[in-house]
């Protein structure tokens, strides 16, 4: 269960990171 709800934290946090990196790239890297 605790993994389940890890991933899913994960791949909202990946999906954040994304929509992040595309209206600014520059501060990402």
């Amino acid at each position: 269960m605790s993994e389940f709800k890890l991933s899913c934290i994960l791949s909202m946090n990946v999906a954040t990171n994304e929509a992040l990196g595309f209206g600014v790239p520059s501060k990402l890297s």
